[in-house]
């Protein structure tokens, strides 16, 4: 006799305000319900916001774990101060949702990338503020201690160097937004003979706009947000994420004030999986095999392939 095939763990409809308000009762009781309303909703997860605190609710078990996260919080504050908001509850699995999910303190600030697409641009006269806090911010990351990110069961990746290869539909989209820039980097996409990879440290690996706030004079980060893919890797994953949200030059701004380990690779591997990152989402959107968000993506397009003074940059 056959073993039974696993079934996958899938959500309830988490856009429905009568749904979560059960499963809050149920499973954060001591969460005041005023002002909860949805303000995002993705593939993996559907965000919330109540009482002044954020929400996730995971769409299956793939983007369910919150254990590291949890389990390095502590941590991470220590490191990272203010940046880390705080978690307000927890919520174990109930009778009516199946994943763990945790609430914490909104955010102070502005979001560096809105989820219809602009960007949060600071003013020259702010960048360089910006990027000495963005900088000391990965340094104290970068820095913890690995005896504690093994202990949390963090998993190691891989930085991919292997090429890019776009479908035919990606590459006509992408020359739509960026031009012909786009050509340089396919032609070209890693320098010969700089470092493939670095030390691998901890890195947040989904730092980008959107879970990135700033003060409102654009000179100070206020919170980073949206641990739950932590991994140990090249710490070039985290600094490609400032690349497709202020672009290539604030990260060389950016490692100007960086005290982790650099090697003469860091700046290119940071670019390119920047740039091989987004026409691979790309790619996922044009298959069909995944949804993403068009004026977010092309919005990314132009910080990480157009130079800033070329107007075209900003549209």
């Amino acid at each position: 006799m056959n073993a039974p095939v696993p079934v996958e763990a899938s959500a309830p409809d988490t856009t429905s305000k009568p749904f979560v308000r059960r499963v809050l009762a149920e499973g954060m009781p001591e969460l005041k319900q005023t002002g909860l309303r949805l303000v995002l909703s993705t593939e993996a997860f559907d965000t919330w916001e109540v009482a002044g605190a954020v929400i996730k609710f995971p769409k299956d078990d793939t983007h369910a774990g919150v254990d590291a996260e949890l389990a390095l919080h502590d941590l991470l504050c220590s490191r990272l101060g203010e940046l880390i908001p705080a978690v307000r509850a927890v919520a174990e699995p109930t009778a009516d949702f199946p994943f763990r999910f945790v609430a914490y303190d909104k955010p102070r600030g502005r979001q560096g990338q809105t989820i219809d697409g602009p960007i949060v641009r600071p003013k020259p006269w702010a960048r360089t503020s910006l990027a000495k806090e963005a900088g000391a911010a990965l340094s104290a990351l970068h820095g913890t201690p690995m005896k504690a990110v093994r202990a949390a069961g963090v998993p190691k990746r891989d930085l991919d160097l292997g090429g890019v290869d776009p479908r035919d539909e990606t590459i006509a989209w992408a020359t739509r937004v960026v031009g012909h820039t786009l050509d340089a980097f396919l032609v070209n996409p890693f320098p010969a003979g700089r470092p493939a990879a670095g030390p691998k440290v901890l890195c947040h690996t989904d730092l980008k706009g959107e879970h990135i706030f700033v003060s409102e004079d654009g000179t100070r980060l206020t919170a980073i947000l949206d641990w739950a893919d932590m991994a140990v890797c090249d710490p070039a994953v985290d600094l490609g994420g400032l690349a497709i949200w202020l672009g290539p030059t604030f990260v060389q701004e950016v490692l100007g004030f960086y005290t982790g380990s650099q090697d003469d690779g860091l700046f290119e591997r940071a670019v390119y999986q920047a740039r091989a990152g987004l026409l691979d989402a790309m790619d996922r959107h044009t298959s069909g095999e995944e949804v993403i968000s068009v004026p977010v993506i092309e919005a990314q397009l132009r910080a990480v392939f157009i130079p800033p003074e070329d107007p075209k940059r900003r549209r």
